[in-house]
């Protein structure tokens, strides 16, 4: 997923790894990519 750093693609990613999806999340700046990884079941992809 792209577009997931801030407000209701977060979310999107916070509610779909909640309930066990595995999550690709792509970002562009590493400072994102660190709040994402802090998320089970995310796996930040630099952009």
């Amino acid at each position: 997923m792209t577009g997931v750093s801030i407000g209701i693609g977060k979310r999107i990613v916070e509610i779909l790894a909640s309930k066990g999806h595995p999550i690709d999340a792509g970002g562009r700046q590493q400072k994102d990519l660190d709040k994402l990884n802090e998320i089970d079941n995310v796996t930040p992809v630099l952009l």
